[in-house]
């Protein structure tokens, strides 16, 4: 068969698809090498003889000895996290390494049945150059041996898991309808180690693991991503409210009060409605621009209620569905692998701190809403601006003979 001539567009989707699956591989392989190294480090630190001391010296200390239980438990379950974690990211490296070869076979078999002319030789090159840049990247090794935790360490952390889900099942039995509640998980005063400040010390990720008939753990992956979503909405939100409220330019009805009383006419000084006027003009562009932000606060705090909502009502049917398949694992009506039930665990408790988390992203976002700092001046200049502005359009539609 002849060769056919080689155009640019085809160059380019060629170079496109290389590029975006060595993208995709080198992203999860560095990905991959991240988690290897987290389980390898808990690994380490969950090692018994790393703990001998500190469990010695607390031995007459009940508190202190709860608290490392604690620590080591919560440890154990961020290893079992990570290592889930690992085995996720090693599945779709394999997977993209495939896709990354069948790309570079078909750019190759592309370009050598090509004729390039003399002046076009720089499509070729190229195309050259992307298929040495994917066969590079393919032949990187990503890092796969772990550290394995000893198997006690091992034991804990699963039995821990367990535990963790049973709580969890009995807090969704007594939340009942009610809202769900926004304490910590894990909160920092019951751990010895304040890596993580006044945050949650239970710090878990999902596992984007997927497996037949796992329609309730697919759900509740999907409810997380729309409430992270909306739980960063909601920060950026408060942030801009946050920083319009307090800058210069923002609203006070205090220093605004002040104004007007150094404002007031005495005997004998003169007219000062004109300037009062105008005071009064400033004031009310700032408190309708106060409340436009602030409008969107409420918005967004309301977004992030559904959102929550939505992952309750996921959690819920995802417990359900884990009970299910434990139930069917003891008849040995379910013969897949129990790590299929544990990341659905694992996916529970996620949502457990996640939900608990944006609940006190919520409460927030309805405490700075409390204080609204115009004393409601501001919602009532926003309506006078609508009614002006609306009146404008409506005669400006009859006018212009719009509907």
């Amino acid at each position: 068969m002849p060769k056919q001539p080689l155009t640019f567009s085809a160059v380019k989707g060629l170079v496109v698809a290389l590029d975006s699956a060595v993208a995709e591989v080198r992203q999860t392989r560095n990905n991959l090498d991240h988690h290897v190294h987290w389980v390898s480090s808990l690994a380490k630190e969950l090692q018994p003889t790393r703990w001998t001391a500190k469990i010695e010296a607390a031995l007459d200390k009940p508190q202190l000895l709860q608290q490392l239980s604690i620590q080591y438990d919560e440890q154990a379950l961020m290893y079992l996290n990570f290592l889930f974690r690992s085995y996720n990211f090693s599945s779709a490296l394999s997977t993209q390494r495939d896709r990354l070869l069948q790309e570079i076979k078909r750019a190759v078999q592309h370009r050598d049945k090509v004729l390039l002319p003399l002046q076009e030789e720089w499509l070729g090159s190229l195309l050259e150059a992307a298929v040495v840049r994917a066969i590079e990247e393919h032949r990187v090794a990503p890092q796969q041996e772990h550290v394995h935790a000893e198997q006690s360490a091992d034991e804990r952390g699963h039995k821990h898991l367990s535990d963790s889900f049973e709580a969890l099942a009995l807090t969704l039995h007594a939340a009942g309808k009610n809202r769900y509640p926004s304490e910590m998980a894990v909160h920092p005063w019951k751990a010895i180690d304040h890596r993580f400040g006044k945050e949650d010390w239970r710090r878990l990720q999902v596992v984007e693991y997927r497996f037949e008939g796992d329609e309730a753990n697919a759900a509740l992956l999907a409810s997380l991503e729309a409430l992270s979503k909306a739980g960063a909405a909601a920060d950026r939100t408060l942030s801009s409210f946050k920083q319009d409220k307090n800058g210069k330019g923002g609203v006070n009805e205090r220093q605004y009060a002040s104004r007007l009383i150094e404002m007031l006419p005495r005997e004998g000084n003169g007219e000062t409605g004109a300037t009062l006027d105008s005071a009064l003009a400033s004031q009310n562009e700032r408190r309708w621009q106060y409340e436009l932000i602030r409008q969107a606060v409420v918005g967004a705090r309301h977004e992030l209620d559904l959102a929550r909502e939505h992952v309750s009502s996921a959690l819920n049917a995802a417990v359900v569905a884990v009970r299910a398949l434990q139930e069917a694992k003891k008849t040995e009506k379910y013969q897949s692998s129990g790590l299929n039930i544990e990341c659905s665990m694992l996916n529970c408790l996620v949502a457990d701190v996640r939900l608990r988390s944006t609940g006190r992203a919520w409460e927030e976002l309805g405490q700075e809403l409390a204080m609204d700092v115009s004393d409601t001046a501001g919602a009532r200049a926003l309506t006078a601006r609508y009614l002006k502005e609306a009146d404008f359009f409506r005669r400006y539609g009859e006018m212009s003979g719009l509907d």
